[in-house]
């Protein structure tokens, strides 16, 4: 159990989401539509533009063989009361975007070709929390 203010840390290791053997790659998931985009951050947490990255749903992402370890699910309430929130950290720095900010996680791959995946950036900073009000 986490306490309130904490950051929430996670890992996921996945070789399906490992598209570049040469680069960090970065997944963002947009926790309201379901929508994955790849490479929407650098790995130093800048906002891409050109050319504008592209959400992915999920019959996309089951063509590059994903099936269903493309998906992210994250329940942000329990009994109606928020417990989670979104934040920034220094591997996704969001600016002016049309999707909700407190919808995105990044994750971004510690290594290039490694497959595993973190949301934490290297000053041990999530971008999932726990509200800090939460019981």
């Amino acid at each position: 159990s986490y306490p309130p203010g904490a950051d929430v840390h996670m890992t996921i290791t996945s070789l399906a989401h490992n598209i570049d053997p040469t680069d960090e790659d970065s997944w963002t998931y947009n926790t309201i539509d379901g929508n994955v985009t790849y490479q929407k951050f650098s790995e130093n947490g800048v906002e891409l533009t050109t050319p504008a990255p592209v959400p992915l749903n999920t019959t996309e992402l089951s063509t590059l063989t994903f099936d269903d370890s493309g998906i992210l699910k994250i329940i942000t309430q329990l009994n109606d009361v928020n417990i989670l929130e979104f934040q920034n950290n220094t591997d996704q720095k969001i600016a002016t975007t049309t999707v909700r900010t407190d919808s995105l996680v990044t994750i971004l791959e510690t290594e290039p070709n490694s497959g595993i995946f973190k949301n934490t950036d290297d000053g041990d900073k999530a971008n999932i929390k726990i509200t800090d009000d939460t019981p």
